[in-house]
């Protein structure tokens, strides 16, 4: 599959940051840590639905053997973010919520899901922010 550049306009996400030297582990700590809160395990206890695309921010560690910072972002469903709405506040304090955008990404989709780096199972999808 080839790469295709998408632009998205500013909008609401939930962001978590994990600290790591791996980018599979952080990946699936921050995907899991977001899910529970989509799930239900918020102030409000809603449940709310899954969308794409699902940001990975890194931001490299000062030297070849420090940890990056990986944040994770799901973007908020859009009814969540119509007037007079708001999305539920996280139980988790590690999970923030904001606008990010106008984004370009360029996105690699496929059948399947994201392993890690160098794993994947069936295409899968990566977003990487073109500047």
């Amino acid at each position: 599959a080839g790469m295709e550049v998408r632009s998205y306009k500013a909008a609401f996400w939930a962001s978590t940051t994990i600290e790591s030297d791996d980018i599979y582990e952080a990946e699936q700590k921050g995907f899991r840590r977001l899910f529970k809160y989509i799930s239900g395990e918020n102030k409000q206890r809603q449940k709310i639905d899954m969308t794409s695309p699902v940001l990975n921010k890194i931001t490299p560690g000062p030297g070849p053997a420090c940890k990056s910072k990986f944040t994770i972002s799901f973007m908020v469903p859009w009814a969540l973010q119509a007037r007079g709405m708001s999305p539920p506040t996280p139980n988790d304090e590690r999970i923030s919520l904001g606008i990010i955008g106008d984004l370009q990404v360029a996105v690699r989709s496929g059948n399947g899901y994201w392993l890690g780096p160098t794993r994947k199972r069936g295409g899968g999808r990566v977003l990487i922010e073109a500047e």
